[in-house]
């Protein structure tokens, strides 16, 4: 498919400069290069860390609020810097933590166009 039909379904956050946020996931912590309300962009140095289609838990932290969420790997492809994007889509949350994830999500949203 060409990149003129890909449509995003989801805002994301680019997560660049200053803001780092990091992803524990199993016994390896990885950068969140995006966030979505559904999901997190991770990069990774080889592309068969993970399949697509498995579960995964993810543990980060979001303004000192502490998160343990599930994902399934829904793609990985190759960047321009030799690493590899990782697209996690995040499952199974429950509503305290959709909630928290949430109003984190929409704070930072309205940051950005609050700059342009």
């Amino acid at each position: 498919m060409s990149p003129e039909g890909v449509i995003r379904q989801c805002f994301r956050l680019q997560l660049t400069g200053s803001e780092v946020i990091t992803a524990d996931i199993k016994d390896d912590t990885f950068e969140i290069v995006d966030l979505g309300i559904n999901g997190v962009g991770i990069t990774l140095k080889y592309g068969n860390l993970f399949s697509v289609g498995e579960e995964l838990t993810l543990s980060l932290t979001l303004d000192g609020k502490k998160f343990s969420l599930q994902g399934v790997v829904v793609h990985i492809s190759p960047d321009t810097y030799d690493n590899f994007l990782c697209g996690i889509e995040l499952i199974n949350l429950d509503k305290d933590s959709a909630k928290k994830f949430e109003t984190y999500f929409q704070q930072h949203r309205a940051k950005i166009f609050q700059n342009e």
